[in-house]
């Protein structure tokens, strides 16, 4: 605590003067030196984080990129780049005409607001992870599985004819409808509606 110099006389006043200003200096050094410390962490944080590479990219950046592509919570392409990727490939069949065509999938949970209301959010969540979880098991490699809506989804599947597709709608339909969804102890009874698009890239 600083005793104010105007209490004190002579030699005594300069010296407990002294005393306070040389304490201040010392709480400024040692927090700067806190300070330089917390910038360095950050600095070799930053630095180790960027050394760490994945698959060709740095560890901060895949992650990056990753945030803006994926949905995060059925980690699955998010809208906006799953419109990318339908436009990209709608504009390769039609330059390159596919040998069996392109189809689209559109995938709607029935009665998904139903589930929010009666069950509550936490648990509509549970059921859009789990009916993705299901999906994905029957998702070729070349194929795009995504969510383009709260519970709207889409499958781009390359060089798949309409009665693959059929096949396929039919497939995950069932995968779905089989089997309730467990939440919390109690089974949530859930089915799908999917609607058929397909192209063979030639007017």
């Amino acid at each position: 605590v600083r005793v104010p110099a105007t209490h004190l006389v002579g030699s005594e006043a300069d010296g407990m003067s002294f005393v306070y200003e040389w304490f201040r200096f010392e709480r400024l050094m040692v927090a700067a030196r806190c300070l330089g410390a917390a910038e360095r962490l950050v600095d070799e944080a930053t630095a180790f984080a960027k050394e760490r590479v994945v698959g060709g990219q740095p560890l901060i950046e895949r992650q990056l990129v990753q945030a803006m592509l994926a949905d995060s919570l059925t980690e699955l392409f998010n809208h906006r780049h799953s419109m990318e990727l339908v436009d990209q490939e709608f504009q390769r069949v039609g330059r390159y005409p596919a040998h069996e065509g392109l189809s689209l999938l559109m995938i709607d949970i029935d009665d998904f607001k139903r589930i929010n209301d009666s069950r509550g959010h936490l648990a509509g969540d549970a059921v859009l992870r789990e009916i993705c979880a299901r999906i994905k098991t029957s998702i070729r490699s070349d194929e795009v599985f995504a969510r383009v809506g709260g519970e709207e989804f889409i499958v781009l599947m390359p060089e798949t004819s309409l009665k693959e597709a059929a096949s396929f709608a039919e497939r995950i339909r069932r995968i779905v409808a089989d089997a309730p969804v467990e939440v919390d102890g109690g089974k949530i009874p859930v089915t799908i509606s999917v609607g058929l698009s397909h192209t063979d890239g030639e007017a």
